[in-house]
């Protein structure tokens, strides 16, 4: 006999695989449809017709000779009563809002400049007509430098339409950059995390972008420079990199490796230099007679560090502390003595502590300018009554010490002599450097981004994650108040965290605490790369041919997912699917 149905009532499993028909045994059979055409089913189950559309303007670029030119629409929601759509097409976007092309008008744009510069992007009005900057203008560029928009069509166009510029191509056209279809182009692989009036832009051939809203008719779109970058892991052979200069634009960097010595014994990660060349060793051995003939054996391969698509890039060299504290002494029966310690470079975590038994006032002051002015950034005052410990971060390297005044002797038989101890937390410190040139595989030049703490030859250097050369993240969402990355083309299962609440900034600090930016792979044999990611009680992670979960790996009673933050050192990811 036949198995009946009750009637139809409920539309929310929406379309479903035609494999599925006759499954009367599955529970979501009765809310599932075959085919929806212009229609859309609510969550609660009913259905609604598909709203109609509206010609509001034109794309940029018409249909033009060797020319196909695609355009995405991408929405932007700051609020229920602010919403735009954006128009990316080719190198460009435009912007739509309560049903109309945003425009501009002379009150919008500032007046015309002799001996300014400009860059694509700008509007300036000049004669009552508003002119769009499609290249730049600059005293490098005589004699457009001073000559006015209206005569000068190489550099500036008429227009009031608001348009940002981006290097994102949509041209599929035969003679266009990339031939074929429209869905291959750029514009296409993009992916987008809308964080109040910022939009956060990957693409898996350019940087990260941002594209703020400032007001509905000024947008600016811009390369993120990150505080610290993503980097991959730390250099892990001897191969070292000296800085010519602690700060400064301009510095080489210069890459050595201990010469290769007959009768060695080499491990894999050892690295050694011949005829200016760096290798690294790819199986034990001890060195024999002749270099060549081990390289030719495969113990060695040649390890080139900088690579001509670098430029651009910002790597981190780290430099080992020759202590990590210093301190202040006084006598129990004298307490301190009024005066100033010795000053120590800091960056990141720092704490303080007290001992013993003291009367005085003390002061923490920092120094960004090299010891010439000094700021208090803590101060705490004891009467023979308490000891302290203090915490603190420093954002940017400077030098600190400790100030002791007010100090009263005291006598206090048998107590431990009083202490002050300024401590950083972390060994190392730090400092980022941007590659803007690339001579050799073993020499760079670069302007420095953050001082370094020393010119002296380092093994604890870390390559930026994303450049031109290893590829930038396809992949974006922002999960537990982080902006989370995935997938570049160098390493395709990765994901970056980054610092909880400090979205442009992936500093890892020592991996303890709860905050600190983190980076994982996950370990999807076969599934290739990572393709996207949402973010819901948990982050899902979806490869072409499996979805992933990802958590911090605890659970409630009643065994579910307990929604608790992802931190460095609380990861977990589990396959959840695999269809």
């Amino acid at each position: 006999m036949a198995k009946s149905l009750d009637s139809l009532v409920s539309f929310n499993g929406g379309e479903v695989s035609p494999k599925l028909d006759a499954r009367v045994d599955s529970a979501k059979y009765r809310s599932m449809m075959r085919q929806c055409q212009n229609m859309i089913p609510y969550k609660s189950g009913g259905l609604t017709r598909r709203p109609g559309s509206q010609y509001i303007a034109s794309a940029k670029y018409a249909a033009a000779s060797g020319h196909d030119y695609g355009v995405r629409l991408v929405p932007f929601t700051f609020s229920p009563e602010t919403t735009f759509m954006l128009e990316f097409g080719n190198t460009y976007i435009r912007f739509y809002e309560s049903g109309a092309q945003v425009s501009l008008t002379l009150a919008d744009v500032d007046f015309w400049l002799s001996s300014y510069a400009y860059v694509p992007g700008d509007y300036v009005k000049h004669s009552s007509v508003i002119y769009y900057c499609i290249a730049a203008v600059s005293s490098a560029i005589p004699p457009f430098y001073n000559t006015e928009p209206a005569l000068d069509t190489t550099h500036w166009k008429a227009q009031t339409v608001l348009e940002q510029p981006t290097p994102y191509n949509a041209d599929s056209g035969a003679s266009g950059p990339q031939p074929g279809s429209t869905w291959d182009t750029d514009i296409w692989n993009l992916a987008f995390c809308q964080i109040n009036d910022v939009i956060y832009i990957t693409s898996p051939s350019y940087p990260v972008y941002s594209l703020t809203r400032y007001s509905n008719t000024h947008w600016v779109m811009k390369q993120v420079n990150f505080l610290t970058p993503a980097l991959l892991d730390q250099n892990a052979t001897n191969t070292q990199i000296t800085a010519s200069a602690v700060q400064g634009n301009g510095i080489t960097l210069t890459v050595t490796a201990p010469a290769w010595v007959t009768a060695n014994y080499y491990t894999v990660g050892n690295s050694v230099e011949v005829s200016g060349v760096v290798y690294t060793c790819m199986v034990p051995n001890v060195s024999g007679a002749a270099f060549n003939n081990d390289l030719s054996a495969g113990y060695w391969e040649q390890t080139d560090v900088f690579n001509s698509l670098h430029v651009g890039s910002t790597w981190q060299l780290a430099y080992l502390r020759a202590s990590a504290y210093i301190e202040t002494t006084g006598s129990a029966a004298g307490g301190f003595t009024n005066g100033t310690s010795a000053s120590i470079q800091a960056l990141g975590n720092w704490e303080v502590h007290t001992y013993g038994v003291w009367s005085s006032d003390i002061a923490i002051q920092r120094s960004l300018d090299g010891g010439q002015t000094w700021d208090t950034v803590r101060s705490v005052t004891g009467r023979s009554d308490r000891n302290v410990d203090i915490t603190g971060t420093a954002v940017q390297l400077g030098l600190y010490r400790i100030v002791v005044t007010n100090s009263t002797g005291l006598v206090a038989p048998g107590a431990t002599n009083p202490r002050i101890v300024f401590e950083c937390v972390d060994s190392f410190l730090y400092g980022l450097v941007k590659i803007t040139a690339v001579a050799s595989a073993t020499s760079a030049t670069a302007n420095v981004v953050t001082q370094l703490a020393g010119t002296g030859p380092t093994e604890y250097w870390s390559e930026a994650a994303w450049s031109d050369y290893r590829g930038y993240p396809q992949a974006i969402t922002s999960y537990q108040q982080r902006v989370i990355y995935a997938s570049s083309e160098y390493e395709p299962q990765r994901i970056w965290g980054t610092v909880t609440n400090d979205i442009e900034n992936f500093a890892l600090g020592d991996q303890t605490k709860a905050t600190d930016s983190f980076a994982f792979d996950l370990n999807a044999p076969s599934r290739g790369p990572i393709q996207w990611l949402i973010a819901q009680t948990d982050l899902f992670a979806g490869f072409s041919g499996a979805e992933w979960v990802i958590n911090s790996g605890s659970t409630n009673t009643n065994g579910q997912s307990s929604g608790a933050s992802i931190t460095a050192t609380s990861i977990n990811a589990v396959e959840h699917s695999s269809w």
